[in-house]
């Protein structure tokens, strides 16, 4: 087998393979650096004292504006107040999370079970009416409260999984405690 003089001088230096071994680790370092890096991010975004404050203070304008809301489709339609309970303590309890976690930033469990209870509420509100657009029985102001409130699910899992987030982290630093 005749060999080059490349090979003869540097018989262990393959250099299409020792260029894909690189290439590969420093891929893999470059992914870890950026997810390590955004992740780092998000969770020193959440936590941080001024985005918790700005958080609380949008769920109050979003439980004012659900309370108006409702009310006002308890009155156009109907609705006893039996259908209104369930939106009244939803709306409570999202004011008093968003109260108590302006006060303090230990005080993310209550706003999370609130918004967890806001989107089983609103989940299970448009799936009584889904069921009836699907069977054809919906009249029309059931059917836009329906659009309605797959527009205020999107926002109760947008809020509700931030306030996941910020719980785990509560979590991770009383375990390093």
């Amino acid at each position: 087998m005749k060999r080059s003089l490349w090979h003869v001088l540097f018989p262990r230096f393959h250099l299409r393979r020792d260029f894909e071994i690189v290439r590969h680790q420093l891929a893999e370092a470059t992914f870890q650096i950026s997810s390590n890096y955004s992740q780092r991010l998000t969770v020193e975004m959440i936590t941080s004292r001024l985005f918790q404050k700005r958080f609380a203070l949008m769920t109050l304008f979003l439980a004012f504006l659900h309370l108006v809301m409702e009310l006002g489709y308890t009155f156009k339609a109907g609705q006893h107040f039996l259908g209104l309970l369930p939106d009244l303590v939803a709306d409570g309890l999202l004011v008093w999370g968003s109260v108590l976690l302006i006060r303090n930033p230990q005080a993310a469990g209550l706003i999370c079970g609130a918004w967890g209870f806001t989107l089983c509420l609103h989940y299970r509100s448009w799936a009584w009416r889904f069921e009836d657009y699907l069977m054809g029985t919906i009249n029309e102001t059931q059917l836009g409260v329906m659009y309605l409130l797959a527009a205020t699910m999107l926002v109760s899992i947008v809020c509700f999984v931030l306030t996941i987030l910020m719980n785990l982290e509560l979590v991770r630093e009383a375990d390093k405690e």
